[in-house]
């Protein structure tokens, strides 16, 4: 009689659980990778609005480096010191998808895809177009229309060409592990003049929302048609170099 008790027990603990798998609702989230807080904060809003207008089911997360001293430090995750192609996948998950999931409480079948935004930052134009910075009251690296002017020629050129191995690398991935399962990412990139755009001249304020909203909705576009290539046309929004 026991044993009959505990199997019609066992059995209906196992219908029970069956029927609150089926009850949870299939969450559906896309993480985007963002170098720092204004990159975030120009595409968080007309993303959102993109998705809610499209899919309002999907979740949407923004998320940037992390480091051992504080969260959400920022930064180029692929001119990172110590970051090339054989572990760069690795670590974009660790120091940004893997805070995301464990915040969020989110699993690897809960993505969607992951997007990652970059700054070229130069990385593609010739060696020789890195020059030296010889005014003795400007120690930042300028980025200008004929090339870079830096103190640091040569660390420069070889950051430029860490960055170059390391984007290749990405472009060439379309699916990222996460937790062992492959999910789909792209990658693209801003120029400097987004930051120009949404906050050093306000007259052109709503101009920005507009163009950053095209180019939200192309991204939408990327994943749900999968020959839906262009970012935008815009040449406000196109990157030098």
């Amino acid at each position: 009689m026991n044993a009959q008790r505990n199997i019609k027990l066992w059995l209906r603990s196992e219908r029970l659980a069956n029927k609150m798998k089926k009850s949870v609702k299939k969450r559906k989230a896309v993480i985007f990778v963002v170098e720092g807080l204004s990159d975030r904060d120009a595409l968080e809003g007309p993303i959102n609005e993109i998705y809610e207008k499209y899919d309002k089911g999907i979740e949407v997360y923004f998320t940037m480096k992390e480091s051992s001293r504080r969260k959400e430090e920022g930064g180029d995750i692929t001119s990172s010191y110590g970051i090339n192609p054989t572990n760069i996948e690795r670590l974009l998950f660790k120091l940004t998808i893997e805070p995301v999931l464990n915040q969020y409480c989110l699993r690897s079948k809960d993505l969607q895809e992951i997007v990652q935004i970059i700054d070229t930052d130069g990385a593609y134009i010739p060696d020789e177009m890195v020059f030296e910075n010889n005014d003795i009251n400007c120690f930042k690296t300028l980025y200008k229309e004929n090339g870079i002017y830096t103190e640091r020629t040569e660390d420069i050129i070889e950051r430029n060409k860490n960055k170059r191995q390391n984007i290749d690398k990405l472009i060439k991935t379309s699916r990222l592990k996460v937790d062992g399962v492959p999910i789909k990412f792209s990658i693209y990139y801003f120029s400097c003049n987004l930051d120009h755009y949404c906050f050093l001249q306000e007259l052109f304020a709503k101009s920005c929302k507009l163009k950053i909203q095209n180019v939200a909705l192309c991204i939408f576009h990327s994943f749900a048609d999968p020959d839906f290539h262009s970012l935008s046309r815009d040449p406000g929004l196109q990157a030098n170099g």
